[in-house]
């Protein structure tokens, strides 16, 4: 047999609970059946669903620390969360975009949820951006769970994100700490190209006529989000559950993600707390920043949280990124197309759970009034 070419190598950490036949498992030496281990594993074509035999509970590549590329995803995150809160007071929650957007399709009020279909537009472009531009780092393979895992974790995270509302190490780690004169002028290089790139996309949004902005913002936001997330490493599953297992193969580069994106949302967010503050398209009656409330409900936030972080935790999805991956993702085949099925999962049970709740809705309205009139 001839050597497998190094680069069809990974080194990656795998738990996994085999399906043996008659539950007999040969290699494994606890009666649990349950094993971790280090190997290093060759690329293989992937198994149709129907032949897989694992049902994979976790599969997460040993990665490097990547705080420069999740910092600067993070920048790219929270500047687009700020273009959208400035300019058309949106809040760009993934979720609370792609579903209302999804509801819209059968209630016909397809023009009151255009600015969620030109941000659900960008988010697409900016995944097929990432896939070009940066594929390998953005989209590897898709994780090889079985086909129910990624159901259980679709369904879990499409009805956890709609009751709960909501959801570069080389020179940057290694070469500057080294004083390396490579890596103290390529940081800054690329740091700086990338702000202007920001720049250049936020600026002439902001300053064009209403209504060209009103068409350009919502998908230059989604494009510069969907970009953010690809160049930080949240479109990878590996990524996301190395960072989720924190007392295995713990990969911190996500909360820099978190970090800068709010360092670089919060000036925006605070300015619109006074009342009297309107974003750039104010002169609009119809225009006002969102507003979500800030307490209450806190049974049915808590049961969603807590069923999106069950779904997010079996499968490393959550909505941005399902909708930034899904195409690069479907075009490998194989796993990815269990990866579109689990998308197509969390939509499914984010519109079931959002008829309920509309339906539960309307019954305690009605019985209410008809206390009322007795």
């Amino acid at each position: 047999m001839s050597p497998t070419p190094p680069h069809q190598k990974e080194d990656r950490v795998c738990s996994r609970v085999l399906e043996g036949k008659n539950g007999a498992l040969a290699g494994t030496r606890s009666s649990t059946h349950v094993f971790r281990s280090h190997v290093l594993l060759t690329r293989q074509p992937p198994l149709p669903f129907s032949e897989s035999s694992f049902l994979f509970v976790g599969c997460e590549r040993a990665m490097a620390f990547t705080p420069v590329e999740s910092s600067l995803g993070g920048l790219l995150i929270g500047s687009a969360a700020s273009l959208a809160y400035m300019a058309d007071g949106k809040i760009t929650g993934i979720s609370g975009i792609l579903g209302p957007a999804l509801r819209s399709l059968g209630t016909g009020q397809l023009r009151e949820a255009w600015w969620k279909w030109l941000f659900l537009l960008g988010l697409v472009l900016a995944g097929l951006a990432n896939l070009l531009l940066n594929g390998s780092f953005a989209f590897p393979d898709a994780m090889p769970f079985s086909v129910l895992r990624y159901l259980l974790g679709g369904l879990c995270i499409g009805l956890g994100t709609r009751l709960g509302r909501g959801c570069t190490s080389g020179h940057g780690i290694c070469g500057l700490p080294r004083l390396s004169q490579r890596s103290w002028i390529a940081v800054p290089c690329f740091m700086i190209v990338a702000a202007i790139t920001v720049a250049v996309l936020i600026v002439p949004t902001v300053c064009l006529p209403y209504r060209v902005r009103s068409y350009v913002s919502p998908t230059a936001s989604g494009f510069i989000f969907g970009l953010g997330l690809g160049c930080s490493g949240m479109t990878r599953q590996d990524k996301v559950l190395n960072f989720l297992d924190v007392a295995g193969t713990w990969d911190p580069s996500l909360m820099l993600v978190m970090g800068c994106g709010l360092c670089a949302s919060a000036p925006s967010f605070l300015y619109a707390e006074k009342e009297d503050r309107k974003p750039l398209c104010g002169a609009h009656t119809d225009c006002a920043f969102e507003k979500p409330a800030k307490r209450g409900d806190y049974g049915s936030l808590v049961f969603g949280s807590c069923a999106f972080g069950l779904g997010w935790g079996l499968i490393g999805i959550c909505p941005g990124p399902g909708v930034v991956g899904v195409m690069p993702y479907l075009s490998q085949g194989g796993s990815g197309l269990a990866f579109g099925l689990a998308f197509l999962a969390i939509c499914a049970s984010w519109l079931g759970t959002d008829w309920v709740l509309a339906v539960w809705k309307q019954r305690q309205s009605t019985r209410y009034a008809a206390e009322a009139t007795e």
